[in-house]
């Protein structure tokens, strides 16, 4: 346990000031936020094939309300809703809609901050020389969860100056590599009508999992 933490601490002691500075302007930029739109592009690199996958569409945050919403748009529509700690998953072209609970949040590390529910400097700030650092681009910050409950979650985070996050990467349930790139964010204090809700297509199935 004592060489636990003495490795935390050296890792603390390690991490780069201008690191800690853009964290600390990434929660504070998005303590302020209400609801924020923004068009991304998410690109999933197969671990077993390194073939890659480009996706677009519009995401929707809503802070207060808890959800988190993807509206993939090209190449195929499909609908990600998170929601107080529930995910909804739904493909119109197949007709069904995959529900289920998240008991670990570190399935969803990646998208808690931009909710307000959990904050950057919570983190742990890697250091560049890190085993891993390498499997990212050098200019994003890589962090990881260590909040009490959770697995270990690595991810990477690019903010611009104000704090405003452009870039998240991370290794999804199977390993592969996902980067999502945001622009032309916006923010608002009202939620769009319908933001958490998914509307279905008459007799699509819903399939509850647990």
């Amino acid at each position: 346990m004592m060489r636990m933490i003495a490795a935390f601490i050296s890792l603390l002691l390690a991490a780069d000031p201008h690191a800690v500075a853009a964290v600390a302007r990434i929660d504070a930029y998005y303590a302020k936020m209400d609801v924020m739109q923004a068009a991304f592009e998410q690109r999933t690199e197969s671990m077993a094939t390194r073939v890659a996958k480009i996706e677009k569409g519009q995401l929707t945050v809503g802070r207060k309300e808890g959800i988190l919403r993807f509206d993939y748009l090209q190449p195929e529509k499909k609908v990600f809703l998170y929601r107080g700690g529930s995910v909804e998953f739904y493909i119109p072209a197949d007709r069904q809609l995959m529900r289920y609970t998240i008991d670990d949040d570190s399935r969803v590390l990646p998208y808690l901050f931009l909710l307000g529910q959990r904050r950057l400097s919570e983190c742990l700030i890697l250091p560049p020389d890190h085993e891993r650092a390498e499997k990212a681009p050098s200019e994003l910050l890589h962090l990881q969860m260590i909040a009490a409950g959770d697995a270990p979650g690595d991810f990477y985070v690019e903010a611009d100056s104000s704090g405003s996050v452009n870039r998240v990467l991370f290794y999804d349930d199977l390993r592969n590599r996902v980067e999502i790139r945001l622009s032309g964010q916006k923010r608002s204090s009202r939620l769009p009508a319908g933001a958490g809700v998914i509307d279905l297509a008459p007799g699509a199935e819903i399939i509850e999992r647990r």
